[in-house]
């Protein structure tokens, strides 16, 4: 390998060194287009999940979060055959006041995001 005679040399080839990173750094980086709306709530998911996570979070985590396969799957069968072991708990009418109380948290919940 060669050396370098000067501190010129030394120089150009650190500049060429970070000419280098900056290039494979901008490769790296893709624009997508998102409506305002998504960006928000991407965004509160990112804050919840930094509170979760204890740590800083990058948009690129947070979808790939949501995309994951335990976050979208949903069996039917397995769903109702769980219902069927809670039936008969709840007094008529119960169940329904239940889901409202529950659905007002979360609409609390959304309004504090």
């Amino acid at each position: 390998m060669r050396g370098f005679d000067n501190p010129a040399e030394i120089l150009n080839a650190i500049i060429i060194i970070v000419i280098i990173i900056i290039i494979k750094i901008i490769e790296m980086a893709t624009t997508i287009q998102i409506s305002e709306d998504t960006k928000k709530k991407l965004f509160h998911i990112i804050n919840h999940l930094e509170k979760e996570w204890g740590r800083r979070i990058t948009y690129d985590e947070a979808i790939k979060f949501l995309l994951k396969d335990e976050n979208i799957k949903f069996n039917r069968n397995e769903f109702l055959r769980n219902i069927k072991k809670f039936q008969g708990i709840f007094k008529p009418g119960e169940g329904k006041n239940l889901l409202k109380e529950s659905r007002e948290k979360d609409y609390e919940r959304e309004k504090r995001f």
